[in-house]
């Protein structure tokens, strides 16, 4: 359900139905699956922060947005409250606020 690019270009994010956010590297010019991170509920955005590499932020069908040192697989914070499912997420350019 959701692509995203890291600011460099060199990784990107996917995540979907499968509640799985998933890390994939440019290799030799094919893009593999270096890590894969069980979220616990299908993931309807996720992108990557601006200025902190390899931190990546997910919203999901729970109503939660989470933050995630992505490549380790660390789940480092989750916002709930939301009245409904997450369905975007965005980081401002200078990476201060996630919208």
């Amino acid at each position: 359900k959701s692509v995203s690019f890291d600011p460099d270009g060199k990784m990107l994010c996917s995540g979907g139905d499968d509640g799985e956010l998933r890390l994939w590297r440019l290799v030799r010019g094919e893009w593999q699956c270096v890590k894969t991170v069980e979220c616990g509920s299908p993931i309807s955005s996720c992108c990557f922060h601006p200025g902190a590499p390899g931190v990546v932020a997910t919203g999901s069908g729970d109503n939660v947005v989470r933050l995630w040192r992505a490549l380790q697989g660390n789940c480092e914070h989750v916002m709930s409250g939301h009245g409904d499912a997450v369905t975007g997420v965005s980081f401002e350019p200078n990476g201060k606020r996630l919208l």
